[in-house]
C-alpha cells in the first residue's frame, strides 16, 4: 500500500521540490542586499551623468534603501526564528 503511495504521489512531490526552489532561489535573488547596491550605484550613475532628474533620483534611491530596510527586518526575523528553533529542540 505505502509503495503504491509512494508512486502515485511522486510527480507532486517532484513538483513540489520544482517550486520550493524556484521560491528559495526567488527570495535570494529579493533579499540580496548586493543586487539592491548594484542598483544604487546605476542610480547614482545615471544621475550624474544627467540621464535622469533630481526627483526621480531621490525617489528612486528612497525605494531602495527602504528595500534594504526591509532585507534587514528579514534577516532580523530569520535569526529570531533560528533562535527560537534552536531553544524548542534544545528545551
Amino acid at each position: 500500500m505505502f509503495l503504491i503511495d509512494d508512486i502515485l504521489l511522486a510527480p507532486a512531490r517532484g513538483i513540489l521540490f520544482i517550486f520550493r526552489e524556484i521560491h528559495k532561489q526567488v527570495m535570494a535573488e529579493y533579499y540580496s542586499r548586493e543586487n539592491i547596491y548594484d542598483k544604487l550605484r546605476r542610480l547614482q550613475y545615471q544621475f550624474e551623468i544627467g540621464e535622469i532628474d533630481e526627483k526621480r533620483f531621490s525617489r528612486q534611491q528612497k525605494a531602495l534603501f527602504d528595500r534594504i530596510d526591509e532585507i534587514v527586518r528579514y534577516e532580523e526575523e530569520l535569526e529570531e526564528d533560528q533562535t527560537n528553533a534552536e531553544t524548542e529542540v534544545q528545551g
